[in-house]
Formats: C-alpha cells, sequence, structure tokens
C-alpha cells in the first residue's frame, strides 16, 4: 500500500511538473514572432515580411474584392478554369513526383511533408492569381516576384521543381482557353528564374 501510494504521489508530481512544463513552453512560443515560431531565419522572416507588404496582385481600382479571394485560394476564372483548378494542381503535383524522384523523401526539398504541402499550396495561390488577371483584369507585381524569389532563395525551395508545375498549371490553363492565365503563370517562372 506504501509503494502504491508513493507511486501515486510521483505520478501526480510528475504530472504537474509536465503540466507547468507545458504552459512554459505554450507562454514562451507566444511571447515569440510568429516567425521564429515557424523556425524561420532573421533573414527569412525579413524577407517573408517584404513579400507580404507587397501582395504579388495588384487588382484594378473598381474591384477591391478581388485581392482578397485571391488570397483565399477563389478561383475567379473562366468557369473551365475554376473547374480543373483541382485537377491542375494534382497533375502538377504527379508531374514533379515523375520528374524529381525522391523529392519529396529524406533529403529531398520537399521534405518533409509540410514543405511539399507549402508547394502545392503556392502553385494553388499561382494559378488563384493568374485567374483573377484572366477574369477582372489587374497586373502582377514585379517587384513583389522579385522578393518572392529572394524568398524561395533563402528557404532553399527547390525551383526547378516550382518552375515545372508553374509550366504544366500554364499548359492546363491554355487548355482550357485561359491565355491570359497562362501568360501569367509564365511571367511568374520566368521571374523566379531572374
Amino acid at each position: 500500500m506504501i509503494a502504491f501510494t508513493t507511486s501515486l504521489a510521483l505520478t501526480r508530481h510528475r504530472n504537474s511538473h509536465a503540466v507547468t512544463s507545458r504552459r512554459r513552453a505554450t507562454e514562451q512560443t507566444a511571447r515569440r514572432p510568429r516567425c521564429a515560431a515557424r523556425g524561420l531565419s532573421s533573414k527569412a522572416a525579413r524577407l517573408l515580411k517584404a513579400y507580404e507588404a507587397s501582395p504579388l496582385y495588384e487588382p484594378p481600382a473598381d474591384a477591391p474584392k478581388t485581392a482578397s479571394n485571391v488570397a483565399a485560394g477563389m478561383i475567379l476564372g473562366p468557369p473551365a478554369l475554376a473547374a480543373t483548378s483541382e485537377t491542375l494542381i494534382k497533375s502538377a503535383r504527379l508531374a514533379i513526383e515523375v520528374e524529381f524522384p525522391g523529392i519529396m523523401e529524406p533529403g529531398g526539398g520537399l521534405y518533409p511533408p509540410e514543405r511539399a504541402h507549402a508547394c502545392w499550396r503556392d502553385l494553388g495561390q499561382f494559378l488563384a492569381t493568374a485567374s483573377a488577371v484572366e477574369s477582372v483584369g489587374g497586373r502582377i507585381r514585379p517587384e513583389s516576384i522579385g522578393k518572392l524569389r529572394e524568398l524561395y532563395k533563402e528557404l532553399e525551395v527547390p525551383l526547378d521543381a516550382m518552375l515545372r508545375g508553374l509550366e504544366h498549371l500554364a499548359r492546363g490553363a491554355r487548355r482550357v482557353d485561359a491565355h491570359d492565365a497562362a501568360e501569367v503563370l509564365e511571367l511568374l517562372a520566368d521571374g523566379l528564374v531572374r
């Protein structure tokens, strides 16, 4: 009985210590800047802040809601482009996986899975941006492409894979007669390699 009580007391002590430790860790994380919590270097955090301050897409003056729709990843272009957007992104992903075997495995440029997810999310954002230009006009800010290029370089994003994904999306956009969207995707690809 004494052993059980001692064991129970030790367990309670350990549990209360663990709760206190978790609480401290949570408080410390809450105090850290968002970028530090993501594990970004100070240079990457600076580049991310600069990129976020200058969005890639600038809608026309008469379409103020367009920018928030693009930020949410909405496909605004022709119905055929909107209907095929998920398929286009999935096929771009498959093309990347085939052309760059091992890219999503340990040691690959899109490992761990969070990096791969970020790549697919970025391709979706690029497609949403291109579809907005196709449907309501506006423009892509060249200075933002440069900031994105610097950020990708600092984060060691596999640009060759991203370019392959953008090329695949541009071809898909042309297949559904979204030629302006395809030109925007090609512009993005060109800007990322300069």
